[in-house]
């Protein structure tokens, strides 16, 4: 098991950086997102991935997400990355509650994409739903600043993912 511990590790890695690194759709029209509309760069410097080989998918249970940096640039996040969490419902996107406690409340800064020292992280969360005995699509969105010169910018970068839960 020992052995095999870092060759699955790079192998987790190396999947997330190729497969994680292309450009995707920017917001949609919707009003529960008016806030991010501003924010240029979607999905396409940072990339928010759902790690369905440690999530089982279930309403109530754990969500895991690889964060990706794609970017030449360091990513400032405030605590827990920031992470806010939308259930569609039929006229929209509600913000739903993080039932996770977080031990990631300190700032974390992702570096560049190569960087030995962490351009790909994780974290985990857990949507305060009700299961009602239907599938529910939920939207895991991390919103971080470029640093530039050792500062964090006003310059915003956002990644976000759709997840279908299962009852």
């Amino acid at each position: 098991m020992h052995k095999l511990f870092w060759p699955v590790l790079i192998l987790f890695g190396l999947v997330i950086i190729i497969g994680a690194c292309t450009p995707r759709q920017a917001w949609e029209e919707d009003s529960a997102f008016v806030d991010f509309q501003s924010i240029r760069d979607v999905n396409d410097s940072l990339v928010i991935t759902y790690l369905d080989d440690m999530s089982d998918g279930k309403i109530g249970s754990k969500v895991y997400l690889g964060i990706n940096n794609c970017s030449n640039k360091e990513i400032w996040f405030p605590g827990n990355w920031g992470v806010r969490i939308y259930q569609k419902a039929e006229d929209g996107w509600v913000e739903i509650a993080d039932q996770m406690i977080s031990v990631q409340s300190q700032e974390l800064i992702l570096k560049p994409s190569g960087d030995e020292y962490g351009s790909v992280s994780s974290t985990v969360v857990r949507p305060d739903i009700y299961n009602n005995g239907d599938p529910i699509v939920i939207r895991i969105i991390v919103i971080g600043a470029v640093i530039r010169h050792g500062v964090v910018t006003d310059e915003q970068i956002a990644a976000y993912v759709d997840v279908t839960l299962q009852p």
